[in-house]
């Protein structure tokens, strides 16, 4: 969510609180196969099948974000609703700052 939409859901506009409750409240990982699924409606994040190829990128993505210096490595490499919520919270208070809401 932008900061724009971040200063927008504090201000009770009704699309961007539906939005962040969206981005909230989703299941943290996804993996679609998108050549047999081109509208990717089977999340295949918990199929024991995919597990060896969801092990793999998420471990790139973890990589990946932890070179860019990216607050929510933290919550990808221990997943749990508590720290999830943490960075949320702190990339919040960080979009609202920006925005000079704060």
């Amino acid at each position: 969510m932008t900061r724009y939409g971040c200063a927008a859901a504090q201000k009770g506009n009704s699309e961007a609180l539906a939005r962040r409750h969206f981005l909230m409240n989703r299941t943290p990982f996804e993996l679609y196969d998108t050549l047999a699924d081109p509208d990717c409606q089977i999340n295949l994040i918990d199929d024991s099948e995919f597990e060896p190829v969801a092990s793999r990128l998420r471990a790139r993505l973890l990589d990946w974000m932890q070179q860019q210096g990216d607050p929510a490595a933290e919550a990808l490499d221990r997943p749990n609703i508590e720290t999830a919520q943490a960075i949320h919270h702190q990339l919040d208070e960080r979009a609202r700052r920006l925005a000079g809401m704060v």
